[in-house]
């Protein structure tokens, strides 16, 4: 498979309630790629419909992009 040789970062956020993907695929990806990391935004659908959930998401985001630039 190709997840197996891809080895650039990869970061995977999902919503606890997305009914479009199952968070079980986020966390099968997160086995998949060697260097990945994970977090669920609990309460948060697919769209991310609330203020705090597109802040959250933009938080996350951003840290990860700082931490990752180093």
């Amino acid at each position: 498979q190709n997840t197996k040789n891809y080895t650039n970062g990869v970061y995977i956020i999902q919503g606890s309630k997305d009914l479009s993907v199952d968070p079980s695929c986020s966390y099968r990806y997160k086995e998949e790629f060697k260097n990945s990391k994970i977090s669920i935004i609990e309460g948060a659908g697919h769209g991310y419909d609330s203020y705090e959930q597109l802040h959250e998401l933009y938080d996350l985001t951003i840290a990860y992009i700082e931490e990752t630039r180093k």
